[in-house]
């Protein structure tokens, strides 16, 4: 899971760098969009609109240990539903870790 959040993570950086640079020479300059200081308008109501996706898509995952975590992602939940599984996860990682026990001393 790390290594697909970290290449996300590498790919929209990369595509939102490209995407300002390409369009602020057009927005910014005289012989083009002419739009100078308002150009701040432009790019303030992008931000906002990433804003509010990334905190639609984004989850609170303080107080979560990585294995809850993983259960969460493994089990599917949906991201505005996350705090609703924070008793459930926390007995599904302690029934595997019980489980991991259980098997470590039958061996």
């Amino acid at each position: 899971m790390r290594g697909k959040t970290q290449a996300l993570a590498v790919i929209s950086n990369a595509f939102s760098t490209w995407l300002f640079t390409f369009t602020v020479a057009y927005i910014y300059n005289v012989d083009a969009g002419n739009l100078g200081i308002r150009a701040g308008f432009v790019y303030g109501g992008g931000s906002l609109l990433f804003f509010v996706i990334s905190y639609l898509l984004v989850p609170d995952l303080r107080g979560f240990a990585k294995e809850e975590v993983g259960w969460l992602y493994e089990n599917q939940v949906p991201v505005w539903k996350i705090r609703d599984y924070v008793g459930k996860a926390k007995e599904a990682v302690q029934a595997m870790e019980a489980n991991m026990m259980q098997e470590k001393g039958s061996v």
